[in-house]
């Protein structure tokens, strides 16, 4: 349970810097599409930061984790805007600029939750390609 903890809290966290940083970088007079480029840079840092700090397993097994991890997560994040498109929650979400750090929230706790599952995944694939050693007999 502490892990779990672990993970949502770190996801969230960054979800949360990521936010801020990208809220700053939008301050900068003239800086235009450049946003985009310094929000994708710093969400990648941030959940590479995330993996360093959340590993499990060999890095072979977090790498691939973290790619299937980041595909997941957009899959998810433009399927949800798509599903809730017209309605009161996607106007809360995002166009309502006091609300709009809960879509790095939710960034955050889906990240987590990913990680949590392939995390899981792994260790049932590892635990099935162990070899079983039978002991010898005296």
């Amino acid at each position: 349970m502490r892990k779990i903890r672990k993970h949502y809290a770190l996801g969230i966290t960054l979800g949360l810097v990521v936010f801020m940083i990208s809220y700053l970088a939008m301050l900068v007079p003239g800086i235009g599409y450049g946003v985009l480029l310094v929000i994708y840079t710093v969400t990648l840092l941030a959940q590479g930061a995330f993996y360093g700090l959340t590993a499990a397993h060999g890095r072979a097994w977090s790498t691939m984790s973290f790619v299937v991890n980041l595909v997941l997560w957009v899959t998810e994040l433009v399927q949800l805007e798509h599903l809730l498109e017209g309605s009161s929650a996607h106007r809360f979400l995002y166009h309502d600029d006091d609300s709009y750090a809960l879509i790095y929230v939710l960034g955050g706790f889906l990240w987590a939750t990913n990680k949590l599952v392939l995390d899981k995944l792994i260790d049932v694939v590892i635990d099935q390609s162990k070899t079983h050693v039978q002991p010898l007999e005296k």
